[in-house]
This record gives structure tokens, sequence and C-alpha cells, in this order.
């Protein structure tokens, strides 16, 4: 391969990048197994900073008398860690028809907390047919070697309540 043509050697990597972009590539959209119907599962587009990433996962149906449970993932990025000793806060701003359990959440009722992730399942029963917003708000800490800040995040999703 001579000087000339290595220097495009790159180009049809980048044009791949560019149709898998084109595409959707899943960047940011909520992603349903297949199947699609009752107990399909789905995520909501991550929320990031710099220093961390939160992650929803949740049924995307399901039907009314059901529950959905909604993981709600907290983790930070090299350098930072979760601080487990900074109070937490999970909000449920919007869930309308689902009954669940009394907002706000605090670190006590957390699946997981350690220095590698902040987890929380929480438990919604669908009430109403149609489709329902939900809503989930955290506040957490993070730690790197020198400093420890707060951080919030917030994820959004739709789930499709059919009737019993």
């Amino acid at each position: 391969m001579g000087q000339r043509d290595r220097g495009r050697a790159w180009v049809p990597v980048v044009l791949l990048g560019v149709a898998w972009a084109a595409w959707g590539g899943g960047c940011g959209k909520a992603k349903e197994s297949a199947g699609g119907g009752a107990g399909a599962e789905a995520a909501a587009a991550p929320a990031e900073g710099a220093e961390f990433r939160v992650e929803a996962r949740h049924e995307a149906a399901a039907k009314v008398g059901e529950t959905v449970t909604a993981v709600l993932t907290a983790t930070g990025v090299a350098p930072w860690h979760v601080n487990v000793e900074y109070p937490v806060k999970l909000e449920i701003v919007a869930a309308e028809g689902f009954a669940g359990p009394a907002s706000p959440m605090r670190k006590e009722a957390a699946a997981k907390l350690d220095e590698s992730e902040l987890r929380f399942e929480v438990p919604l029963v669908a009430e109403a047919a149609g489709e329902r917003p939900v809503e989930l708000k955290l506040k957490f800490g993070l730690c790197s070697a020198d400093r420890c800040i707060t951080r919030e995040a917030t994820e959004r999703w739709t789930v499709l309540v059919g009737e019993e």
C-alpha cells in the first residue's frame, strides 16, 4: 500500500459510522426487545454527565394490574465513584396511572449501594390503561480522589398499559 492509499484506508470506516448514525444506531432512543408486547423490556435514553451515567430499564408494556419494575442504575465514570455516605433521593415525579412506593425513596431503599453502583428497583402497579408517562429524578453523590460532588439525573419514558 502506497503512502497515498494509506490516507484513504479510513474512509470506509467513517462512512460506515455515518450510515450507522443516520440509521439510528440506537443512540438516545428507547430500545425495545423483540416482541414489543407485555413484558418486553426497554431502556430509557441514559442520562450522562462527565462524571456519571444513569440508566433506567423497565417493561415497555403491561396490562392493568401487572407490576412494571423500573430499575434505575447510577455509576461513576472513572476516576469518579458513587459516594455511599452522601444522602440519596429518588423522587417519583410522574407515574399517573400507577401505584408505587412512597416518594421520595432514600438510600436505605436502594437494591444496591456501593462505590461501583447505586441501584433502585421501583415496582409500579398499572392501574389504568393507555400510554402512561413515568419520570424518576435521582439525586446522588460522587467522589474522586480529591473531591466530592452532587449530581441530579432525570429519566423519562412511556409504558403502554393495556386492558386486563
